[in-house]
């Protein structure tokens, strides 16, 4: 793996309803940042914060204000996943790397968050940079350096009732997936891909990252359906890992959330989950 990437910072899963989606994913059994709002931009978040990643459930909150750089896919996504930060050593040194493997790096961008914690409140401030259109098919993908990440996380909130300890991976259905290996060989290195029949699987350290097509992710999820977004790839599982999956289905049974045991897993449907097929899954 490129020394530069250490993996999925956080997932981004957009809504038209801020407070509806965060009230959704509280029933789901996550503990929520308070409600963030980015500064001098259009859009607020809610986050799900682990130890070392991060869930932002994030919209358009003030339209007379200058846009971010995600209204475009917000708007398009509608409710659902649709993009993932990655984390990188330095957001400098990142950047000189991913030029040097041939792919187009944007300016470094600088962003500032404020956030109320329950010890008072704290700025946040990130450095980002994003890719050129086409670096990432299928899926966007950008790079968000913490300046303050000690702020970030409170250990409030970092326990969730459902038992859940950080993210696993995303899949992402696309119609091409053996179409995809040149672009994302670039972006995270060969060694890091697998083909297997129709699928890509980019393997991190702590995160999967599959593409696959609607017909594959189907079979490999056979209980639940999946998000049905009007585009052909898009942004459809978040996988979590859980201490104990047997603990994380009596939770959701307690409080009503339909779901599915699969066996090593339990799947909440994407009716239930804002747009996103959530699977538990016991940490491995």
């Amino acid at each position: 793996m490129p020394s530069h990437i250490n993996g999925i910072d956080h997932v981004l899963i957009a809504t038209a309803d801020l407070d509806g989606a965060a009230a959704t994913w509280r029933q789901l059994g996550f503990s929520l940042t308070p409600y963030g709002r980015h500064v001098g931009k259009s859009t607020g978040n809610y986050c799900i914060m682990f130890p070392d990643d991060y869930v932002e459930l994030i919209g358009i909150v003030d339209d007379a204000a200058p846009g971010s750089q995600h209204d475009a896919l917000i708007r398009a996504r509608g409710d659902g996943l649709f993009a993932s930060a990655l984390s990188p050593n330095g957001a400098e040194e990142a950047r000189q790397a991913v030029m040097a493997a041939g792919i187009e790096a944007l300016p470094l961008r600088d962003l500032h968050r404020a956030v109320e914690r329950p010890d008072g409140k704290a700025d946040l401030y990130f450095k980002n940079f994003d890719l050129a259109d086409g670096a990432t098919p299928d899926f966007r993908f950008f790079f968000c350096h913490h300046l303050t990440p000690a702020a970030m996380r409170h250990p409030d909130w970092l326990r969730h009732a459902n038992g859940v300890t950080g993210v696993l991976g995303i899949t992402v259905v696309s119609p091409r997936p053996a179409a995809l290996q040149d672009a994302y060989a670039r972006l995270f290195g060969l060694g890091q891909l697998t083909m297997t029949d129709n699928m890509l699987t980019i393997h991190l350290p702590r995160h999967r990252i599959l593409f696959a097509t609607a017909d594959d992710a189907q079979a490999m999820y056979p209980e639940a359906e999946l998000p049905t977004p009007d585009a052909e790839a898009y942004g459809a599982i978040v996988s979590f890992a859980v201490a104990d999956v047997a603990a994380t289905q009596r939770y959701l049974a307690a409080t009503g959330v339909t779901h599915m045991p699969t066996g090593d897993a339990v799947l909440v449907p994407p009716g239930e989950a804002g747009g996103v097929l959530v699977e538990f899954r016991g940490a491995s």
